[in-house]
């Protein structure tokens, strides 16, 4: 099954591991070489680069590709509107029995260096510490978070342990 988010964005429940979205008519293609038996991402070589930098690429993922071309600046200024310092994203979680490990990569936009939005983020997980101070096991995974550069991206890596995931679903 399809289903379309306004005029642009349209996600598919592939299979039982796989959701398909995207803007256009590559929802109905990857659907299609899949039910062809085609070789479905494998083909996409520009999707399959991004996807190298999956650190977990056999528990879950998610990639975005040319997000600054299909996104317009969001007058609010969010600090974690990726789009606008990102123009690829691979976000991909490895399960284990202590929690979850999350890792980032995304290349930086053209004009965006990514030693700034490395800068970015570090100053953005600060002041999530800063609000932190009375949950000690928010702030022992804000502790833990990595943020490098890599050349034209930077990657973030953290994990969230199992405690504070109950904590967060307990409200």
């Amino acid at each position: 099954a399809t289903v379309s988010i306004g005029e642009t964005v349209s996600f598919a429940l592939a299979n039982d591991l796989l959701m398909v979205a995207c803007c256009g008519d590559e929802v109905r293609d990857v659907l299609d070489r899949m039910a062809d038996g085609g070789s479905g991402l494998s083909g996409n070589a520009p999707m399959m680069a991004l996807l190298n930098n999956a650190a977990h690429p056999d528990d879950a993922w998610f990639a975005m590709r040319d997000l600054t071309q299909e996104t317009q600046p969001d007058a609010s200024g969010e600090i974690f509107d990726v789009s606008r310092f990102m123009e690829h994203v691979v976000l991909s979680a490895g399960f284990g029995d202590e929690g979850l490990d999350f890792a980032l990569f995304g290349q930086t936009a053209a004009e965006t260096t990514p030693g700034d939005v490395a800068d970015l983020l570090r100053g953005a997980i600060s002041g999530m510490r800063m609000s932190a101070k009375d949950e000690p096991e928010l702030m022992r995974t804000l502790d833990g978070v990595k943020v490098r550069e890599d050349r034209d991206a930077v990657r973030v890596e953290a994990f969230v342990s199992e405690t504070l995931l109950a904590e967060m679903r307990s409200g």
